[in-house]
């Protein structure tokens, strides 16, 4: 290689109106405010899907915290319905995904997952009915920041009440917040907790 070759300009990246790859896309939680502002950065609507209250599943091409986000316009680019588009990015977040942990007392848990996707774990159904089944009375989950999801059940003594205040300080204090809303598990989905 000569010195000329090491200082020549790089190439340019790819316009942004070409497909992504389709193996690189993954689905990432974030709260409308969040939503938003990657949007008026972005300068385009972002392909969205609404999960539950203020809560919003947005599609992205590189993992946390550097993602190329997916807008409308590219996500007609790739040819696939939204349904299509959200099945394969949550199967590219499992393959992704390097195990899920849970960590607590009983009162008020978490799951973790390497840090950046665990406000997705919300999509996974088969997780929470793995929960659901070995908690007291319905399960109550928020994710307060990217890498915090925390739950416990509706009917451990002071579960609701330490998920809740735990939530509002990490909403406070954390430099990625994302949503103190209380979810419940309802079996096909999430709802708002009373």
């Amino acid at each position: 290689m000569s010195l000329f070759d090491r200082f020549k300009k790089p190439s340019p990246a790819p316009p942004v109106n070409e497909p992504p790859s389709k193996d690189a896309i993954v689905p990432i939680v974030l709260d409308a405010p969040s939503m938003a502002r990657q949007e008026s950065l972005a300068g385009k609507r972002l392909a969205r899907r609404h999960l539950c209250a203020d809560l919003w599943t947005v599609y992205a091409t590189t993992p946390p915290p550097k993602e190329t986000w997916l807008t409308e316009e590219r996500m007609l680019a790739l040819a696939m319905s939204a349904s299509e588009l959200h099945a394969l990015a949550l199967a590219n977040l499992e393959a992704r995904l390097p195990g899920v942990q849970r960590h607590g007392d009983g009162g008020a848990e978490l799951l973790a997952c390497g840090g950046g996707f665990e406000t997705s774990l919300l999509l996974f159904h088969e997780t929470w009915e793995a929960i659901a089944e070995d908690i007291s009375g319905d399960v109550v989950a928020c994710v307060p920041a990217r890498d915090r999801v925390i739950f416990t059940g509706s009917a451990v003594p002071g579960g609701v009440e330490r998920v809740r205040a735990a939530a509002q300080k990490i909403v406070e204090t954390h430099p990625e917040p994302v949503s103190a809303t209380l979810l419940r598990w309802t079996g096909e989905g999430w709802d708002v907790w009373p």
